[in-house]
């Protein structure tokens, strides 16, 4: 059975919300499932291009606590993607991804630019 774990935060400050992301990775032991050659995508429900205060999406501290304690942990193949319900295209997200906050020095880097797609057909 899976495992969870859950930490009270009173506020959204980067120090505060990184300690407690930390203590989480601790507690479920996250790190001995991390090697450098595994892709990790950080998925943060991006319902739509809101501002943070808003809660309408995963507040971009949260989301970027998550990828620090990944790279600490040897990641280095991370990716933050979600689809917003819409249109899904590099102008779109964009908007989305500066709307909530997601543009940060270090998400940046991680975030979502490969919209292409394929079609697979399965056998009924």
């Amino acid at each position: 059975m899976g495992q969870v774990a859950v930490c009270r935060q009173d506020s959204y400050n980067s120090d505060e919300v990184l300690s407690s992301v930390r203590k989480i990775f601790r507690l479920l032991n996250i790190e001995q499932d991390i090697t450098p050659d595994k892709k990790i995508l950080v998925k943060p429900n991006l319902l739509s291009g809101r501002k943070p205060e808003k809660a309408v999406t995963t507040h971009f501290t949260v989301v970027e606590a998550v990828v620090r304690c990944l790279i600490d942990c040897g990641a280095k193949h991370i990716t933050v993607a979600d689809s917003s319900g819409g249109i899904y295209n590099l102008e779109h997200m964009n908007g989305v991804y500066s709307a909530s906050g997601l543009k940060t020095p270090l998400l940046e880097q991680y975030l979502n630019r490969d919209f292409s797609y394929r079609e697979v057909y399965t056998k009924p």
